[in-house]
Formats: C-alpha cells, structure tokens, sequence
C-alpha cells in the first residue's frame, strides 16, 4: 500500500496544479482533481493544495478524481483505460472507472417528505437548465429532479408539479423564483436542487415580504452559510467531506492494483431549520 499521495488539480480550461504532499515516500501517488462543477465540502474532502501550473496533456500523475459533471461517460471509459479514476458526484453505471456519490433519491425523499408532513402540497423544485438535468447525464440535478417528479406523482400530486429552471445569468435562483413567485397560483414550498439556488430563492421571498409560512425553502449540501442563524436553511446534508476522502481512498486502491469497478454512497441526513414551516 502507498504511505503518501501527492494531489494536483486540473481547471477545466485545461491546466493542472501541483499540490502538496502527505508523507514522504519519494514513489509516493500522484492523483489529479479534475474540476468542473465543483462541490466545494467534497473537494475539501480531497485536501487539494494549488501550486504551480502544468500543461494538462503532461500530467504525469498516477490517478484523477474527476468532479466535471459534463464529460462524457464515453471519454472517461476511454481514458480509465490508461489511467485509474473516480467520478466525484456523478451517476455512471461505468465498467472501466469507479464513482463516489451522494444518495440523492433518498435525499430528495428527504427533503420532500418534510414539506409533505407540514402540509405542503403545491411544491416547486427549482434547478438548472435541461441540459444538466437531462436523465442520461447522471448528474445530481438529474436524479433529484426524477425522484421530485417520482415523488409528486406517487403520492398523488401529479398535478402540481412545478419545475423552476434557471436562466443565464441567473446564478442563484434569484430571478427564477422571483418571477415563479408573482405568478397566479405561487407554490408553498420550494425544494431547491442545492444551497446556492436555496439561498436565492431566500432573498426572492423576502423580497416579496414573505414568510416560511408562505413560502417555506429546502436546499441541499448544507453548506456552512446554511447554518448561519440569520439564514437558517433547512437543507439536505450529503457528507461532502466523506464523499471527497472516500473518493481518494478507492483511487489508492485502483492505484494499489484493483480492476473492478465500484459505485459507492453517502448517506444524507436533513438539517431541519427556520427556513420551513406549516403553510397558512
């Protein structure tokens, strides 16, 4: 087994840092951090430490975990061939390449069941683009916007299912729920696919003057600003810090020799707070 690992990050225009070492062993590994739609707890997970550039063709590394939500399936099974990966927060039925994931259908239940028992029917799900939520990208906003829609229609709210996309240039949800809110016929609850999103429904709302009883807010990744008590988000807490570290450690052991393929879960607890409350 290697007694140390030297970690580098690839940006996704194409270059990589070096970054710093744990343990001294000179034939130490060297893992590169692919990034591209990051999750900050899980890269912190990975304990990367910037330094200097090098081109991305001349990587010079031992193994990659990849958190780019957009590469291809395809490319990464091409590339796993030459090279031992892991898919940070991705859904792949791969052969060739490892993944290290949240649980996100139990974490949509989660969320949704909690608005369910304070009686919320009418509940939106505010996400991305259909591009990132497209079923077959395997992303998280692609299984939590199918388990949303599993979920309404099961328990008999087929009806009032209400998807809230983002717009370019609408980073946060801000404007998207905002416009959704001074609608005929507003939700009274949104479940929103991550704490970014989550806070901007938050400041679309008291905007508007609202309340959680008017509106109540659920987000996901329970980042720390979640906690903070002016914000209190009610949000699903996926273990970021152990998606990144676990991903490491099946990286080693890929690295170490393993070739079968593993598909691996945190479990998600929710963070109940201020931010929901029973509908008026």
């Amino acid at each position: 087994m290697t007694s140390g690992v030297t970690l580098a990050v690839v940006r996704p225009a194409g270059h990589v840092a070096s970054a710093g070492r744990r343990g001294e062993r000179v034939d130490e590994p060297t893992i590169a951090l692919v990034e591209g739609d990051v999750h900050d707890r899980a890269r912190r997970g990975v304990e990367v430490e910037r330094e200097q550039p090098r081109h991305h063709p001349d990587l010079h590394v031992d193994g990659i975990v990849a958190v780019a939500s957009m590469v291809s399936p395809e490319w990464l099974e091409q590339l796993a061939q030459r090279i031992p990966i892991v898919m940070l927060s991705r859904h792949d039925h791969s052969v060739g390449y490892d993944t290290m994931t949240g649980d996100d259908v139990a974490g949509t239940a989660l969320a949704m069941e909690h608005l369910f028992s304070l009686g919320h029917d009418k509940i939106a799900h505010l996400t991305r683009e259909e591009e990132v939520t497209a079923p077959h990208r395997g992303t998280p906003p692609s299984v939590r916007l199918t388990a949303y829609l599993d979920l309404m229609t099961r328990t008999g709210r087929a009806a009032l299912i209400d998807v809230v996309r983002t717009t370019p240039g609408d980073t946060d949800g801000y404007r998207a729920t905002l416009a959704r809110l001074r609608k005929p016929d507003p939700p009274t609850a949104i479940f929103a696919v991550n704490d970014d999103l989550a806070l901007g429904a938050l400041h679309a709302i008291s905007e508007l003057g609202l309340a959680p009883s008017d509106v109540s807010v659920v987000g996901y990744d329970n980042i720390r600003l979640a906690g903070h008590p002016l914000i209190s988000l009610t949000t699903v807490d996926q273990s970021g810090d152990e998606l990144g570290q676990r991903a490491v450690g099946m990286l080693i052991e890929r690295i170490d020799g393993r070739t079968t393929a593993r598909h691996e879960s945190t479990t998600p607890r929710l963070h109940v707070r201020r931010s929901t409350a029973a509908p008026r």
